[in-house]
């Protein structure tokens, strides 16, 4: 992953597309998802979450024992979707 002048490069091959497909699902990761989704070792999660934390993309945030990765741009478009489709009063 690279960050080339504000905008995120994440190589689009193997396991770092299957990634991306949990980022999209949820606005949330956590490593434990990754691990169990896709067989790979909790360094593995850990260090492409956090690679993706590191460049902006996500924001990590320490909920007790666990950290969870927040795509915090795809909840805020999740929450004005929210809205928008609420019935007016």
């Amino acid at each position: 992953m690279k960050n080339h002048g504000g905008s995120l490069h994440v190589p689009l091959a193997g396991s770092n597309a299957d990634l991306l497909d949990v980022l999209f699902e949820h606005p949330y990761a956590r490593i434990a998802d990754v691990v169990d989704r896709y067989g790979v070792s909790r360094p593995t999660a850990t260090s492409w979450l956090k690679g993706l934390a590191a460049a902006g993309a996500l924001n990590d945030i320490k909920l007790g024992r666990e950290l969870l990765f927040i795509n915090t741009r795809f909840m805020r478009l999740l929450a004005v979707e929210e809205a928008d489709a609420s019935p007016s009063a």
